[in-house]
């Protein structure tokens, strides 16, 4: 374990030097290599997400969100038919939401009215994402936005919202405090949005299920009486 941060030049050399020695099967040597031949992607990536956060926080999160909705549905229904219609709902919202309002909100309004850098403001940014944002814009505008999706008529997304909502307010902000407290805590603002399309695997898979539960078992009872 070397005392200090190796330049990419230092590791081509213990590279060769390493190489010639034998000693390619040491654990710190290969750490360093693998963290060596990332190291371009990377930077490439940091550079893409401050250049351009909206884009890349609606193209990530969209498919991180299609996958997480395949995943819930071979999970929970792995004898049902894909429901292509769900997993596009996912999708248009990553897009939507989290290449819009939502990474405004991270990159623009929480550093403005809040700040960033210290535990008090990262505290105090994570309530106002975590709890005032999913109780007044993220909850409705999703069950919304993605019910007309699924083909759901605007009443029927307000009656699903009534019905979900309290257990979708509860289960993000329980998910989302602590994961967000870390994010603004810790990571630059421009690869917050990373972080969250990461955890977004696990929380979607769930908030998917939460959103489809009951399309799910219309669909099974329609299937069984057949």
């Amino acid at each position: 374990q070397l005392p200090y941060d190796p330049s990419p030049d230092m590791l081509r050399s213990a590279l060769a030097r390493y190489y010639a020695q034998g000693a390619l099967k040491s654990p710190w040597f290969a750490m360093q290599a693998w963290r060596l031949r990332l190291q371009p992607y990377a930077r490439s990536f940091g550079h893409v997400c401050s250049q351009r956060p909206y884009l890349v926080s609606g193209c990530s999160s969209a498919v991180f969100m299609c996958f997480s909705d395949v995943l819930s549905q071979r999970v929970n229904s792995p004898e049902s038919a894909w429901d292509s219609r769900r997993t596009l709902s996912m999708a248009v919202w990553g897009i939507v939401w989290y290449g819009g309002p939502q990474q405004w909100a991270w990159i623009s309004l929480y550093p403005r009215l809040i700040g960033s850098g210290t535990a008090l403001q990262a505290a105090a940014t994570s309530v106002s994402d975590c709890v005032i944002n999913q109780l007044f814009a993220y909850v409705p505008a999703f069950f919304m936005v993605t019910g007309l999706v699924k083909g759901q008529s605007l009443a029927e997304s307000w009656e699903q919202l009534k019905k979900e909502y309290w257990n979708a307010v509860f289960g993000q902000a329980a998910f989302w405090l602590p994961t967000q407290y870390v994010n603004f805590r810790y990571v630059p603002i421009h690869l917050q949005t990373l972080v969250v399309s990461g955890m977004n695997l696990l929380n979607k898979t769930w908030l998917s299920w939460l959103g489809n539960r009951n399309r799910v078992a219309d669909s099974d009872q329609f299937n069984t009486s057949q």
